[in-house]
């Protein structure tokens, strides 16, 4: 059945927003500085994910926004290891961003339709 899917898509992305938040807030300050951003575009991709998932929307959008904050968040732990690059966050950032906008035109989509069909 489809219940138990959609319920582990949620667990898995508020799992990842919250790992990808801890591992920024583990960042020296310098670098939480040029990438302040983050905590932002997290909370808007979760929400967003969680805005389809409550309309029964759990195709592509959902799945590039998942997938979005697990980038992020391994960018944010390379780069909390020593392994990664500024650079590489603003990345993940900018796609997660671009990801998020994609939600955003999404669901006021499904909002229009919504409103045609009342």
């Amino acid at each position: 059945s489809a219940r138990p899917a959609t319920a582990s898509v949620e667990r898995t992305e508020l799992v990842l927003e919250r790992s990808a938040l801890a591992a920024y807030n583990a960042l020296p300050a310098a670098s939480r500085r040029q990438t302040s951003d983050v905590p932002r575009v997290l909370g808007r991709l979760e929400a967003g994910a969680e805005a389809l998932r409550a309309k029964g929307d759990t195709g592509e959008r959902l799945t590039e926004a998942v997938a979005a904050l697990e980038h992020l968040r391994l960018a944010l732990f390379k780069l909390q290891a020593g392994d990664g690059s500024v650079g590489e966050v603003t990345l993940a950032l900018e796609r997660a961003r671009a990801i998020g906008e994609h939600v955003d035109l999404r669901l006021e989509a499904v909002r229009e339709v919504e409103t045609l069909l009342e």
